[in-house]
């Protein structure tokens, strides 16, 4: 299945490119993926757009004191 504008949208988290590949292996065909390398980067990405999932590395070394959003209306 190739993505369409109507397909869900997807953030991921993470300052290893090698997970970020990993995730646009697997989850590029079904989704509209956006990628982040750093928590500033995630935060202005979901300014522009908020994506239905949030794939987010917790170990990533700049969420430190970063408080993340846990909840949103729909």
């Amino acid at each position: 299945m190739i993505f369409s504008a109507q397909s869900p949208k997807v953030l991921i988290v993470d300052d290893e490119p090698a997970n970020l590949k990993v995730m646009r292996e697997i989850l590029g065909e079904q989704y509209r993926l956006s990628f982040a390398k750093s928590g500033t980067a995630a935060l202005t990405l979901l300014e522009k757009e908020l994506p239905k999932l949030i794939l987010l590395d917790i170990m990533t070394v700049s969420y430190t004191h970063l408080t993340l959003p846990t909840n949103r209306e729909v």
